[in-house]
């Protein structure tokens, strides 16, 4: 195996290893207070594998963890109604 080939081996090998530790950090006692590396292992998981990964458990674990921080950790969010408050919160910016 030459250079090239053990740095390609060693770059698959650290991604695996922090995208496991991203999606298990869900079932850790403190939570995460840094949403960039949910956010950036998201667009890493669309990137690698697809679209339809974001469909996936380990998108929706990330994503969880972002939407934890955003909401609280066990908070019961209608999208609806999350989706109506947003709309309505861009139409008195704007006026």
């Amino acid at each position: 195996m030459n250079s090239d080939e053990k740095s390609i081996k060693k770059q698959r090998v650290a991604k695996a290893r922090h995208r496991s530790m991203l999606l298990t950090a869900y079932r850790h006692e403190s939570m995460a207070c840094n949403p960039l590396p949910f956010l950036h292992g998201i667009a890493e998981l669309v990137r690698d594998t697809g679209t339809d990964a974001i469909q996936g458990d380990d998108a929706k674990r990330m994503l969880w963890m972002v939407i934890a921080q955003a909401y609280g950790q066990m908070e019961q969010v209608d999208l609806c109604e999350e989706w109506s408050r947003l709309c309505a919160s861009d139409r008195r910016e704007v006026a």
